[in-house]
């Protein structure tokens, strides 16, 4: 007896150190120690197949083991195939269509890779195929069908989801909204989107994020995004800035409208896209203004903001690359090889192949290749 309960206290404190390790981050570590104690916890198998890159593997090693794989194990395999493999998604799908017929959460998963694929006429499919077994869809899959059909643009279809998911006496959320108000945007189909709008007003559904999505279908050009923006009461979801920085884009990079908005803008790495449209707005009027956007981000100036501003300062022919350079490393942020590439090019187009030469080592100082076209 004290052998064996012995043993059950190492296995519980192993159980224990596999969630620790696992609230951590170290996943490779939890799965050593659940090898090594012999594990058979279907639930920390399936968090395991979850955040793993070996789903298949992982799902293949229960059965190995003798751990019991529910229907939790399915969905996590699934799900994880499906952020970059949609293909094998299906082709698991089919050699398991016993054990996931009546599992929603699978199904979900299903429709989403035939929506990366545009296989739309099949996500019909799977709906005739559960209404045959008298299986009735969830919000889940609804959701999924929903936002399948939108990121492949076919909002009629996304609509008619949303339609069915109504007669079924399920409340569509803000999520599936924004889905089709964003498919809308994309597809320049801005009637419908409106249409599609003042149903979720009616509905009393208009969350910032909804009302964000909507920003573009009502914003004809620059000086009606300010006065969109204005009208926000509530918080203001980052990327309604981006949106209408690009209503003020496509109004002839209308650039006291985009500094109206701007200004408004909370400088932040989350909004850092925003303001990197405000400068590609500004330059059209000159460098300077670009540069003055650029220093509205204050501590949050990112690679990507110094690399935008680079290539905005070649673009322009201005001088004192070099110094732009230093400035950016010596603010803390690492040049990129496309940087210097970027700058080199432009100091031999201005003929500046001193400034050229001292980019060439500044680059090779930081272990960067970048090649040379000097001689």
């Amino acid at each position: 007896m004290q052998r064996g309960a012995a043993i059950e206290l190492t296995l519980s404190k192993a159980v224990q150190q596999v969630k620790e390790l696992g609230r951590r981050g170290n996943e490779m570590e939890a799965l050593r120690v659940m090898r090594d104690h012999g594990i058979k916890d279907t639930t920390l198998w399936n968090t395991r197949i979850g955040a793993g890159r070996t789903a298949l593997e992982l799902f293949e090693e229960m059965k190995e083991r003798n751990v019991e794989r529910d229907a939790r194990t399915y969905s996590s395999v699934m799900t994880a195939l499906g952020k970059k493999s949609p293909h094998r998604v299906l082709k698991f799908a089919t050699q398991h269509s016993k054990e996931i017929e009546n599992n929603l959460f699978c199904w979900s998963a299903v429709v989403l890779a035939m929506g990366k694929l545009s296989m739309d006429t099949s996500i019909h499919s799977v709906f005739d195929f559960l209404s045959n077994k008298k299986i009735t869809p969830d919000e889940g899959l609804y959701s999924s069908a929903i936002t399948a059909f939108s990121k492949s643009s076919h909002v009629t279809a996304a609509l008619k989801v949303l339609t069915n998911m109504e007669q079924a006496d399920i409340n569509p959320t803000p999520k599936e909204y924004v889905s089709i108000l964003s498919a809308c945007v994309k597809t320049q189909n801005f009637s419908l989107g409106r249409s599609v709008y003042n149903k979720i007003v009616s509905s009393k559904q208009v969350t910032p994020e909804v009302k964000s999505s909507a920003a573009r279908l009502f914003c004809s050009n620059g000086d009606e995004a300010v006065r969109f923006l204005a009208g926000f009461q509530e918080p203001v979801p980052n990327k309604t800035y981006e949106g209408l920085l690009l209503v003020c884009m496509n109004d002839g990079n209308n650039l006291q409208a985009a500094l109206a908005i701007l200004q408004r803008t909370p400088p932040c790495r989350a909004t850092a896209p925003a303001f990197m449209l405000g400068m590609n707005i500004a330059s059209h009027s000159s460098y300077s203004a670009a540069r003055s956007v650029f220093d509205m981000l204050g501590e949050a100036k990112d690679d990507k903001a110094w690399s935008c501003l680079i290539a905005l300062h070649c673009r322009e022919r201005q001088g004192n690359t070099v110094e732009l350079l230093k400035e950016m490393e010596k603010s803390g942020v690492r040049c990129t090889p496309n940087d210097f590439i970027v700058a080199i090019s432009h100091c031999e187009d201005m003929d500046d192949f001193i400034g050229a030469e001292e980019l060439q080592e500044l680059a090779e100082e930081r272990g960067v290749r970048v090649g040379s076209t000097l001689f």
